[in-house]
C-alpha cells in the first residue's frame, strides 16, 4: 500500500509515538486519583466546556450578539419556547424593535408571572395558552418551585425538589395556524431536552420553509429524551437548513460530526437553505 520510503520514514515515527502516548495514557489512569491529577482533570473538562461554549449569559454566549445582527433583517416574529419569566423574550423585543414575540411556557405559574411582566406592552408580547409538545393533549411534567427554568415534560434529574403537575399542550402547527403567522423569524427553544419533540410539531410550518432561523439548546437532557444531536441535524437537515454551534463570535457553521455528541450543553443555530446573507452576517469568523 505504502512505498518504501514512507515505509521507512513515515511508519517508525507513527508508531513511535503512539508508543509514548500509551505510555503516557497509562501513567495518567494509574494515577487518577491523584490530587494534582484530578485537578488537571477538572481543569482539562472546564476548558473542553469553555472550547464548546458552555455556558448561558446572554452578554457573553454569543445569544445577544446573535440577536444583534438579525435586527437587520426583517424580524417581526419571534417565538420563545420555554420563555420561563420572560428574561430572554425582553432582550429578543429590546434588541429586535419591530418585532413581536410570542412566548410559550408548560406551568400556569410561569405564564401568570409571564403576563404581569409583559402586560403592558401588549403589541409587543403574546403569552400563549398552553405549552407546546409533538402532539395536542395533556402531559405531565415536573415543576421546579425554586427553580421553574428546569421545568421539563422528560424525568430530569436534578437535585432540586420538584411537583409533578399536568397541563395541556398544542403542536406549534397548530398554533400558527390558530395565530395566522405567516413566516417564523426567529425559533428560540429552550425546552430542557424536548426540543426534538416541539420540533416535531413544527413539521408542516418546517416543510413549508416558513421558519427563518431556529436556536435550540443542546446538553445533558438529551441524553434522557434520547434524542441526539444527530437526531436534531437529522430533523432539519433535509429541509436545507445549515446547522452550527453558536460561539461569542458568531455561529460556526458545519456538517453533522459525531464527535460533536458531547452532551456538555450550549446552543445551535439553524438557517434556513433561501437565507444565504442572513447565514453570512451570523457566521462566525473563519479560523485558519
Amino acid at each position: 500500500m505504502f512505498d518504501a520510503e514512507f515505509r521507512q520514514r513515515v511508519v517508525p515515527q507513527f508508531s513511535s509515538r503512539r508508543w509514548r502516548y500509551s505510555r503516557l495514557a497509562n501513567l495518567v489512569a494509574r494515577n487518577r486519583a491523584v490530587p494534582a491529577a484530578r485537578c488537571l482533570t477538572k481543569a482539562a473538562h472546564a476548558w473542553l466546556d469553555a472550547a464548546d461554549n458552555v455556558q448561558f449569559d446572554m452578554g457573553t454566549n454569543g445569544e445577544s450578539r446573535l440577536l444583534t445582527r438579525l435586527a437587520a433583517h426583517a424580524v417581526s416574529v419571534v417565538f420563545d419556547v420555554g420563555a420561563n419569566v420572560g428574561d430572554w423574550a425582553e432582550a429578543a423585543a429590546q434588541r429586535l424593535r419591530g418585532a413581536h414575540v410570542h412566548c410559550f411556557e408548560l406551568d400556569e405559574e410561569n405564564r401568570s408571572r409571564l403576563r404581569d411582566r409583559l402586560s403592558s406592552r401588549p403589541g409587543r408580547f403574546t403569552v400563549a395558552p398552553s405549552g407546546l409538545d409533538r402532539e395536542a393533549g395533556t402531559v405531565d411534567y415536573d415543576f421546579y418551585p425554586a427553580e421553574p427554568a428546569l421545568t421539563s415534560i422528560l424525568p430530569v434529574p436534578h437535585s432540586s425538589p420538584s411537583e409533578r403537575r399536568t397541563t395541556t399542550v398544542v403542536t406549534g402547527d397548530q398554533y400558527v395556524e390558530a395565530a395566522r403567522v405567516d413566516t417564523i423569524d426567529l425559533l428560540k427553544l429552550d425546552v430542557e431536552g424536548a426540543e426534538g419533540r416541539v420540533l416535531e410539531g413544527f413539521s408542516r410550518t418546517l416543510e413549508q420553509g416558513r421558519i427563518r432561523v431556529i436556536q435550540f439548546e443542546y446538553g445533558l437532557a438529551n441524553v434522557v429524551a434520547r434524542c441526539l444531536l444527530a437526531d436534531l441535524y437529522a430533523r432539519l437537515a433535509p429541509h436545507g437548513y445549515s446547522l452550527g454551534r453558536l460561539f461569542p463570535d458568531g455561529v460556526e457553521f458545519r456538517p453533522y460530526d459525531v464527535t460533536s455528541e458531547s452532551f456538555r450543553g450550549g446552543n445551535f443555530v439553524a438557517v434556513r437553505p433561501s437565507e444565504a446573507a442572513l447565514a453570512r452576517a451570523l457566521a462566525a469568523p473563519t479560523r485558519r
